[in-house]
């Protein structure tokens, strides 16, 4: 996906390149979720869902104009489950 399919304002998007190199090396072929935490404009996310139509995305956001812009942006025809969320809580039991 090029940064043009993405509507981005006063919001920075993870460049196209990096976007490829990062979701590559994410391996997220038997992947079953994907969280993406300060999802900005949501390109990330939006590219996973994309490319892996089976994976459950998270998108997390806390800034009300990347929130928007993730909206926006979620036009792009995804096929997988896609969650946009401003509150969000991990819990990780047992960490060390």
């Amino acid at each position: 996906m090029r940064n043009r399919d993405f509507i981005t304002g006063k919001v920075p998007i993870t460049k196209e390149e990096v976007r490829a190199i990062s979701i590559n090396k994410l391996d997220l072929l038997n992947a079953k979720t994907f969280i993406d935490v300060g999802a900005g404009t949501g390109s990330i996310s939006i590219e996973a869902g994309y490319h892996y139509p089976d994976l459950r995305v998270i998108a997390i956001e806390r800034n009300d104009d990347a929130l928007d812009l993730v909206n926006k942006n979620i036009g792009y025809p995804v096929k997988c489950e896609f969650q946009i969320n401003k509150n969000f809580s991990i819990t990780c039991p047992n960490i060390p």
